[in-house]
């Protein structure tokens, strides 16, 4: 979605306002778009739903629930992250029908710059739930329309410009109502039509799903490296649903998992890695550096929220917005180039990320623990580090909280145990070794880009024919 138009001022006459009084909404830019999808015959999203939008309620997590609970978070804008979705339990499921997803449900992300307007389609045979605060349901009538074609246009320039439009609130706090949404226009053409230009959209997505997959082959090489340079055979290792601890191996903390023998495994890595284990405290420095946006309301910046991290590359996708939208009292973190960013909130994702040049001064969340390294430390060395599986489990040990864990930064994240070379040449020939994986890798995310490009314009170029 492009979240500010390219006019600061237009003229227009009284008579010619319709519905509401608001800059965005009789902005003529709009007309541009409208004038192409009325050309194709147009009905409102009201006349395909089988029921009304719906809104769902707040899940209540539960991190051994069996039911997967769909978030604002997981939309990728392209597919849903199923792999990292948290959980609910069986009974909160059954006691809240309102909340459940069925397959090819439409969720449109409804709250929130940055984040309204994004739209995925739940496409599994699986049991889930959906957050109702932030996301709502379009369930299709499937003999009317195709849902997947409807994801699609709904992404597209004529589908982004009309949720655009409809934007309601201000200062940050923007949102999508039901009437609004049902009011969109919508290609009235029929179903065959739709299917054929799906067609040949999956048909180059497909291609895209395929170098993706190779990209997360390939990260697991880069881990192996990383592995064999340490002289470590990582295992994840098994959790235990009881056991039994002298009460004098206990420290620091009482809770369950934090005391499982699933992580006695680390003792062993620190004993066979060929470099110690160095805590995160002695090679880092905690930076909190902080600027409210808002004292430049007419500036814009770039904000970084755990959701505009990949987990899957670590790469950045900011958002741009103007200061006096900086209303939230997390978007208040200074990054700078080269910095480390992690979310302290369900670290396990691995929203973890390098600050690239092109966002040095910028802002992110509070969410973020932001680390600078210290002299002798290899800034990509120990971001390689901090997204393998050896010190996710640690994240995992001293994370707190059942439903929603979090890694206190102030104390437990120091703790965080990295295994490292004390010579910094020593730290940059492991990078080295990786550097002809990375390439490749980045080969592969330029692909995928163009592959989704190309995916939207013959989407555009098929419907507008």
């Amino acid at each position: 979605m492009i979240p500010y138009l390219t006019s600061n001022y237009y003229i227009a006459e009284s008579e010619k306002l319709r519905d509401r009084l608001d800059f965005n909404f009789n902005h003529p830019l709009y007309n541009l778009f409208f004038e192409k999808l009325l050309k194709l015959g147009t009905i409102n999203l009201s006349s395909i739903l089988s029921e009304d939008i719906i809104t769902g309620v707040q899940p209540k997590y539960d991190e051994n629930g069996e039911i997967l609970v769909i978030k604002t978070i997981d939309m990728k804008n392209r597919y849903i992250d199923y792999e990292n979705v948290m959980r609910t339990s069986v009974e909160f499921y059954e006691n809240n029908p309102e909340g459940h997803l069925n397959k090819d449900d439409i969720i449109i992300a409804s709250i929130g710059v940055g984040s309204v307007g994004k739209v995925d389609i739940f496409d599994i045979d699986e049991k889930a739930i959906f957050d109702g605060v932030n996301l709502n349901i379009l369930r299709i009538n499937t003999k009317k329309y195709n849902p997947h074609f409807l994801v699609r246009f709904l992404r597209s320039d004529l589908g982004q410009k009309q949720i655009e439009k409809i934007l309601q609130g201000s200062t940050g706090m923007i949102y999508l109502s039901p009437d609004g949404i049902k009011n969109i226009l919508i290609p009235d053409i029929s179903k065959i039509k739709q299917e054929n230009i799906l067609h040949n959209c999956l048909k180059i997505e497909k291609e895209a799903n395929v170098l993706e997959k190779k990209v997360k082959e390939e990260y697991k090489k880069i881990n192996n490296i990383i592995y064999s340079e340490l002289g470590i055979v990582f295992s994840q290792g098994s959790e235990y649903d009881f056991f039994f601890r002298p009460f004098d191996d206990i420290d620091n903390r009482i809770d369950f998992l934090y005391n499982n023998p699933k992580y006695d495994l680390l003792n062993d890595y620190k004993n066979k890695s060929k470099y110690p284990f160095i805590k995160l405290k002695e090679l880092v420095n905690f930076l909190i550096e902080s600027r409210n946006p808002l004292k430049q309301p007419d500036k814009y910046f770039c904000y970084v929220d755990i959701g505009n991290i990949d987990t899957t590359f670590g790469e950045i996708n900011p958002i741009e917005m103007m200061g006096k939208d900086a209303t939230s009292s997390r978007m208040r973190r200074i990054i700078h180039k080269d910095d480390i960013i992690i979310s302290t909130t369900r670290p396990t994702r691995n929203a973890i990320s390098l600050v690239p040049d092109k966002l040095d001064g910028q802002i992110c969340s509070t969410g973020f623990a932001v680390m600078k390294c210290k002299e002798g430390i290899d800034k990509e060395y120990l971001f390689y580090l901090l997204r393998t599986d050896l010190i996710k489990i640690q994240f995992e040990k001293l994370c707190s909280g059942s439903g929603y864990p979090e890694i206190n930064q102030d104390i437990d994240l120091p703790q965080i145990e990295i295994p490292i070379p004390k010579e910094i040449d020593k730290q940059k020939n492991i990078v080295f070794k990786i550097q002809p994986i990375i390439n490749i890798i980045k080969e592969y995310l330029v692909n995928i880009n163009k592959k989704w490009e190309e995916a939207t314009s013959i989407f555009d170029q098929l419907l507008l024919e």
